[in-house]
């Protein structure tokens, strides 16, 4: 289920990952379950609050793409999923 990305269980119905961007910056990721079989995923890199992206899925490995996909990482979409606001 989980996507390329070094993506871990970090609870019940909660994942987690970190990646370097281009620039050396740790870049932070989580997907969690929400109410109405949706999951958020947040990408932020670390230290820059401001630099946080947002969004829902309707699966958890849909989540997980669009988080990478928002982190500006390769790969496929994979599932609808809102825009990043």
């Amino acid at each position: 289920m989980l996507s390329g990305q070094g993506w871990s269980e970090a609870g019940p119905r909660l994942f987690a990952a970190e990646t370097a961007g281009e620039d050396g910056a740790i870049i932070r990721m989580t997907v969690e379950s929400m109410a109405g079989r949706r999951w958020e995923w947040i990408v932020w890199e670390q230290g820059k609050a401001a630099s946080a992206r947002h969004g829902t899925a309707r699966s958890a490995q849909a989540a997980m793409r669009a988080a990478e996909e928002a982190a500006g990482l390769p790969g496929p979409a994979d599932g609808p999923a809102r825009a990043p606001t």
